[in-house]
């Protein structure tokens, strides 16, 4: 039993489920990320899409997105999927699709969007202090979306929360506490300060970038 003197943890067991679940709704991305989107790509005639798309599905349903990007992304999904079944979205266009992605400004807010989606929905953190946070993540992933600041940038804030991976990127640990995750979001708030990043939310529209990704492949 957790004593009073144990720091309280935040979220961490839920990563897997976020990576796979809310950010699902850029499931492809993901993919070419960890460098299998080739094989996917190569692969998906006796794969099944009609399966891919199935568990793709699954797991936005399974994920804390909002309903209205929910709703989205899985219609970009089944355009996909149904394009490249009737033989509408060729292996060329597929393949275009899966590069558009992978080069995507979603892909470098991904750290935040995981932070945000887990660790503090599932923190110790007051309401207010929740608040600020969700506001100095969102100015975050703003400056990694607009290029105003890279990753690198961040690491100052990564170190309090994070552990450098045998490749050399960030792995968020698997228990963050209440104290590590206030002071990444000091960190966080500062690093935004200095970049001139604006005092304001930022929402990511994940299904825009999805279907801007599959739109420029089909217009070539």
């Amino acid at each position: 039993m957790a004593t009073g003197n144990a720091p309280q943890k935040s979220g961490g067991s839920a990563v897997p489920k976020v990576l796979l679940g809310c950010l699902v709704a850029i499931i492809l991305m993901v993919v070419i990320a960890c460098g299998v989107g080739y094989y996917i790509m190569s692969n998906i005639k006796s794969l099944g899409v009609g399966l891919f798309a199935s568990v793709v599905t699954q797991a936005i349903d399974e994920s804390e997105l909002p309903e209205d990007q929910k709703i989205g992304m899985k219609e970009q999904i089944d355009r996909i999927a149904s394009g490249y079944k009737s033989g509408e979205i060729s292996d060329e266009q597929l393949g275009k699709i899966f590069e558009n992605i992978g080069e995507s400004p979603v892909i470098s807010a991904i750290p935040v969007i995981v932070v945000e989606s887990t660790y503090l929905k599932n923190s110790g953190l007051s309401e207010e202090e929740k608040a600020d946070a969700k506001k100095q993540l969102d100015r975050a992933a703003h400056g990694l979306f607009d290029k105003t600041i890279t990753m690198d940038n961040l690491d100052p804030a990564m170190e309090k929360i994070a552990e450098r991976g045998p490749e050399g990127n960030w792995e968020i640990k698997s228990n963050v506490s209440d104290d590590e995750l206030k002071e990444f979001v000091a960190e966080t708030k500062k690093i935004c300060d200095e970049h001139g990043i604006p005092d304001e939310e930022f929402q990511v529209d994940i299904v825009a970038e999805l279907k801007k990704s599959i739109d420029d492949a089909l217009a070539q």
